[in-house]
């Protein structure tokens, strides 16, 4: 009997590596480990739920109320503009672009990252798009951080959206630009840009360049392009509580450890913002596959706590029969 249930107890145990295994390889590459993320925190929500302002934020929006640390606003207070609004935007972007170059995805903490972005030229979009949150929201600008997917809901590129003048605007601080309508003039939210994209109106749109030295295009046409083929995998970032993530301190200890593990701390913790997936008429496949790939990942885990119960008791039996 003692044999058998040592044998019982290897199957269950090779049973938990295979589940484990699979679940870690489908996660493991940076594409996957996105897409694997985004479907544990994402709810599909049509266009005209991403239309609120400031003042009106959703009730489970994770609104920053925390101030920003000292550091940061001597930082915002020694950059020059010519005026409030888009002209400290321009500001604050060209700042950040002030060294060549480098690229390397810094996810660090906001001061590591504004030391390692403009004294060095490192980071990749996403921590461009963290340390405009936290420059915006030092400066009293409203601000939330979008992202789309280049072939699903998975990784692709992140970007931000201001509140001035009484209107949402679309600003890509990582690719230095912003977008208005050719004709008129007028800046245009991340919506009004999809829709555009979406619609093939592209004659509409016109790529206003901040930073020429870093601008990552090398046409008008490419970078409408590069925005164009994502347009079904836009979504918002529920939340733009970059200091209090920031300044958590278990999500501090679990950001010594590693990248994975603190995102882990904070979802649990209640500090990582949700994600809304913006809905289209063309992009219900994509919607389907989150929530086939989250049913599949909730699946996973409670098959492996029952075979863990299963091993306990196996063991406990082996122990027992000695």
């Amino acid at each position: 009997m003692g044999l058998n249930n040592k044998r019982w107890a290897v199957l269950v145990l090779a049973l938990m590596s295979i589940i484990a295994f699979a679940v870690v390889r489908h996660a493991g590459s940076g594409k996957n480990g996105t897409l694997v993320r985004n479907s544990l925190i994402a709810q599909p929500l049509p266009e005209s739920a991403f239309s609120w302002k400031p003042g009106a934020e959703p009730a489970d929006f994770k609104l920053e109320t925390r101030e920003p640390e000292t550091w940061m606003q001597q930082r915002i207070a020694a950059i020059d503009y010519d005026s409030d609004g888009i002209g400290q935007v321009k500001a604050v972007i060209s700042a950040m672009h002030a060294q060549p170059f480098v690229g390397h995805a810094i996810q660090k903490d906001l001061r590591s990252t504004w030391r390692l972005i403009a004294e060095h030229g490192l980071g990749y979009c996403a921590d461009y798009s963290k340390l405009f949150t936290a420059q915006m929201l030092a400066a009293g600008i409203p601000v939330r951080e979008w992202a789309l997917g280049h072939k699903d809901f998975g990784s692709g590129h992140t970007f931000n959206e201001v509140y001035i003048d009484g209107q949402w605007i679309f600003v890509d601080s990582f690719n230095g630009m912003l977008i208005q309508d050719r004709e008129t003039g007028a800046m245009l939210s991340v919506l009004q840009f999809r829709n555009r994209l979406a619609q093939k109106n592209i004659d509409s749109i016109e790529v206003i360049k901040l930073t020429d030295p870093r601008y990552f295009f090398q046409t008008r046409e490419e970078a409408l392009n590069y925005y164009a083929r994502s347009s079904d995998f836009f979504y918002l970032m529920w939340g733009n509580n970059v200091f209090s993530y920031d300044s958590h301190p278990v999500i501090q200890r679990a950001a010594d450890i590693g990248r994975p593990l603190e995102r882990l701390v904070a979802i649990l913790v209640n500090q990582y913002p949700q994600i809304r997936l913006l809905e289209t008429e063309t992009n219900s496949a994509a919607i389907a596959e989150m929530r086939n790939l989250r049913l599949v990942l909730y699946s996973s885990l409670i098959v492996e706590l029952l075979l863990g119960l299963c091993l306990i008791r196996l063991c406990w039996k082996i122990w027992r029969d000695r």
